[in-house]
């Protein structure tokens, strides 16, 4: 398995995803604008995605459940009904990055409400760098379980930022 970049696709990643679920967490229903972003995230990431199990490498088409289970994030992938991996992964080191992405993303939405187009955009480059900077911790934290492409892992890190 290669190591994935944003400068393009790894060619060992043979396999997708054919379905992307997120699991509720708690009793509270999922706020409108919440769901959308989830809608359109998921959307997105079945176009066109690359993803790979390290232990499976011959699955081609795979579904992925994301969710919250004791405070770490919850990745499990099946295929066929059969769960073929679950794994927890910690939120430490990918915490504080999910805190400026979100942070950044609301000052994003007050800013083209009302603000300069030359403060949107330094705005929105400032959200492009922390989002790059989390996909690169997620493709780093789930190496040694799963790969993907690096546009993958933009749209599954924004993802997980909604959880």
């Amino acid at each position: 398995m290669s190591i994935n970049t944003k400068d393009g696709d790894s060619p060992e990643l043979t396999g997708r995803l054919e379905a992307v679920t997120v699991l509720p967490h708690g009793s509270r229903p999922v706020p409108d604008d919440v769901a959308r972003t989830r809608g359109r995230l998921i959307t997105d990431i079945l176009k066109a995605n690359q993803f790979m199990l390290v232990e499976h490498k011959a699955v081609e088409v795979c579904r992925l459940t994301l969710g919250l289970e004791h405070g770490r994030v919850l990745w499990q992938v099946s295929c066929d009904e059969e769960v073929l991996r679950r794994h927890l992964m910690s939120m430490s080191g990918v915490r504080k990055i999910i805190k400026d992405y979100n942070l950044i993303c609301d000052q994003y939405q007050k800013a083209v409400q009302g603000a300069r187009a030359q403060q949107v955009e330094a705005i929105d480059m400032g959200r492009r760098g922390v989002h790059n900077e989390g996909a690169e911790a997620l493709q780093q934290r789930l190496a040694h379980v799963m790969a993907m492409d690096f546009e993958t892992a933009r749209r599954l890190f924004a993802l997980i930022c909604t959880l």
